[in-house]
């Protein structure tokens, strides 16, 4: 069961709880010192503790099986306290048990179903090559980096992105293939050519692509194939971009899908005292939106014999088969799909009355196109959310005379404040998060700022931010990589045992020149974005496509090149595993 995302300490502190997270000394433990009894450890020895923490161990007469004892007593104490809480607030606002829901999207979905879901809305789930189709639309959010170094800068973030834009017309009712051209006689997905402007009409590009060879998600300039919400391409023509359709999927219109859901949940968010009440009704706006998207797959996880699970992998789909002792083995595997979609989602084809007369359109149950085999899901639905969040970000990424500096999937940072308008408490509204003196940001995830405040904030995707400094920064900035560790759990089923290991790995240095913006009057400069704008490279075996584009940074003109590789006879395995930075040189 994994009701709420976080560590328990974060719980413990945002439910209010009487019993907080312990502290142990992790570090000072070893197979020599089990039985220790004297002088409490060192303060180098626990990890995130104040000083003033640290004094109020008592010094003398420490016992290891004793703090142990004591300190796994806190969290078994915490945790119960947290679940009787929210049980009960679960239990007292919607009448639902937890212990029947494993994860919080299952019981958000639940929640949704039982005390807000229209059945007039006609949320349908799809299956084969609909599905399919329409999945390879489904992208997350746009993070990036366009300048390197900044000094004087605001990060913005946005309030309940996904959950505003849940509030945004649905695609329901059954998909309608239509070989329709014109895309404002659609509402739905297309499949065509995409043609992204120029770096002079546009700073930065926005509409992802999945390169199906490396699998990297780029914004790329130049023509690009994919399948698209109809509203985020409409949205992206304001921009440049413009797209000559294939096919589609055509949708009626749902308005009201999902309003009384947000909007009673963003009000006790935002003005419940209850902290209890105010975090579940945050966990529930954030937990919904996904349930959408995912293939209708649960998993059982069991030790059984080895003739009954013999037995299991001859009829269902399965994940791990590890042989333990006695003639046991633990095997996960796929079950039925969800009782709580299947009352949710009609999958029955029954036709609709086509309501445009200019959609040329064919019934998908006439073509076989919805008979075909396959995992159902509503990712129609969690698509569309995922494009309006996008649209909301991407506002921010091309104002004129306040260039992006860095943006992620709900947030951005720019060199000038934003517009009083956009900034406020109401869903959808940005709020400044930080003031910064002096940032830098490598690569998507991996910046760290130094606030007005004199604080330093870190973010390290795949890394530890508290073995990182500022100063890792510059050296990372300067093109040199910097080593750092992150703790990982070994599993070792066969003897039920589970190691920690540090783990070294090394960031990678910046791989061409920084570009800096110091004087937030001076707008008028090109960049580049590696790897960010390359062009599509076309996988041959022969060569790569030989690109080159000029740029000039800081007034001095240079050239960067995409460098050419042989690619022939090369494993798909091998070209599956070509990193960005491996690609990319500087002359």
């Amino acid at each position: 069961m994994q009701l709420i995302k976080s560590n328990l300490s974060n719980i413990l502190k945002t439910f209010d709880c009487k019993v907080q997270k312990g502290v142990f000394p992790y570090n000072f433990m070893n197979s020599d010192n089990l039985f220790y009894i004297g002088n409490k450890p060192e303060k180098k020895y626990y990890e995130n503790i104040s000083l003033k923490n640290y004094n109020e161990i008592p010094n003398n007469n420490w016992n290891v099986k004793d703090e142990t004892l004591r300190y796994l007593k806190s969290d078994i104490e915490g945790l119960l306290e947290i679940l009787l809480k929210f049980s009960k607030n679960i239990f007292e606002n919607y009448s639902l048990n937890i212990s029947n829901y494993p994860t919080l999207p299952s019981l958000s979905l639940s929640i949704y179903t039982s005390s807000f879901y229209n059945e007039s809305n006609k949320i349908k789930m799809i299956k084969g090559q609909v599905e399919k189709d329409i999945r390879k639309s489904y992208f997350g959010g746009n993070v990036d980096v366009y300048i390197n170094e900044v000094k004087n800068a605001y990060i913005y973030d946005m309030n309940s992105q996904y959950p505003n834009a849940m509030l945004q017309e649905m695609p329901i009712g059954n998909p309608i293939f239509t070989t329709e051209k014109n895309i404002d006689n659609i509402f739905g997905f297309v499949y065509g050519k995409i043609t992204a402007p120029s770096e002079e009409i546009l700073r930065v590009p926005f509409i992802q692509y999945k390169d199906s060879y490396i699998g990297n998600v780029t914004c790329p300039r130049g023509e690009f194939s994919r399948m698209i919400f109809t509203e985020e391409m409409k949205y992206a023509r304001k921009y440049g971009y413009s797209i000559d359709i294939e096919y589609g999927y055509h949708f009626e219109k749902g308005t009201g899908l999902f309003d009384d859901f947000v909007n009673k949940h963003y009000l006790i968010k935002k003005e419940s005292t209850d902290p209890v009440l105010r975090q579940i009704a945050k966990l529930m706006l954030n937990a919904l939106y996904g349930k959408f998207g995912m293939k209708e797959l649960n998993s059982k996880l069991k030790i059984i014999s080895v003739k009954e699970a013999n037995k299991i992998t001859k009829n269902y789909n399965y994940s791990v088969f590890a042989k333990l002792n006695n003639d046991k083995v633990l095997i996960k595997y796929s079950s039925r799909i969800n009782e709580n979609l299947r009352k949710l989602f009609k999958t029955q084809e029954d036709r609709l009355s086509e309501k445009a007369e200019s959609v040329k359109s064919i019934f998908l149950s006439d073509t076989g196109l919805g008979k075909k085999r396959g995992v159902p899901s509503a990712v129609h639905i969690a698509s569309a959310i995922a494009a309006y969040s996008r649209i909301s970000i991407n506002e921010f990424k091309n104002i004129p005379g306040n260039p992006c500096i860095m943006s992620d999937t709900d947030s951005v940072v720019l060199p000038k404040k934003l517009n009083e308008q956009f900034v406020g408490k109401e869903i959808g509204q940005m709020k400044l998060e930080h003031i910064i003196k002096h940032g830098i940001f490598i690569r998507k995830k991996l910046y760290a700022i130094i606030t007005d405040q004199n604080k330093e904030v870190i973010k390290a995707s795949g890394a530890k931010s508290k073995f990182l400094s500022f100063d890792n920064f510059i050296t990372l900035l300067n093109g040199n990589n910097v080593v750092s560790e992150r703790l990982s759990f070994n599993v070792i089923w066969k003897e039920l045992k589970i190691n920690i290991v540090k783990t070294p790995i090394i960031l990678k240095g910046l791989n061409h020149q920084p570009l800096t913006l110091f004087n937030t009057t001076d707008t008028n400069f090109k960049f580049i974005s590696i790897p960010k704008s390359y062009p599509l490279i076309i996988y041959s075996k022969n060569i790569l496509n030989l690109s080159r584009r000029t740029l000039s940074l800081k007034g001095q003109t240079s050239e960067a090149y995409l460098s050419a590789q042989i690619m022939e006879n090369k494993p798909q395995q091998e070209l599956d595993r070509l990193d960005d930075t491996n690609i990319f040189k500087e002359p």
